[in-house]
């Protein structure tokens, strides 16, 4: 199952990180490919939450992806949901930060944080990495 973590200064959320194994990380590849197809309107991942994190200040239970107008917006509220949310242009795109190849292995990881002319983050969005873990 994979994690969600967050870190924080002070009370602001600085950067949001998505950890799992290859196959994990597929799945999310797919739900973000799917809304972006219309084949779905939303998409709920449960997260391993017993776990002391090894980044951040803490973890977050679910990750709910949806199909909304507009540039993908990454919306954390800890300790509850990490929103990812777009239109199924933006999404498909979004998903290029969740693909991985088959020798890609552990450690690494893609950042997925706004600048401006990104091609798919609202400004709004929280920084985000998803990272492969070592298998298990």
């Amino acid at each position: 199952m994979f994690e969600i973590t967050y870190a924080k200064n002070g009370e602001s959320i600085v950067e949001v990180e998505i950890t799992g194994t290859l196959a994990e990380i597929r799945e999310l590849e797919k739900m973000a490919i799917d809304l972006s197809q219309n084949m779905e309107q939303s998409s709920t991942l449960q997260a391993r939450t017993n776990f002391i994190p090894e980044f951040g200040d803490g973890w977050i239970k679910e990750l709910i992806l949806m199909s909304s107008e507009g540039d993908v917006k990454v919306l954390a509220n800890p300790p509850d949901s990490l929103t990812i949310k777009g239109s199924p242009e933006k999404l498909e795109v979004f998903s290029g930060y969740c693909h991985f190849e088959d020798d890609d292995k552990y450690p690494t990881h893609h950042h997925c944080e706004w600048r401006d002319e990104h091609p798919c983050l609202a400004p709004v969005s929280v920084p985000l990495i998803i990272s492969i873990a070592e298998e298990q």
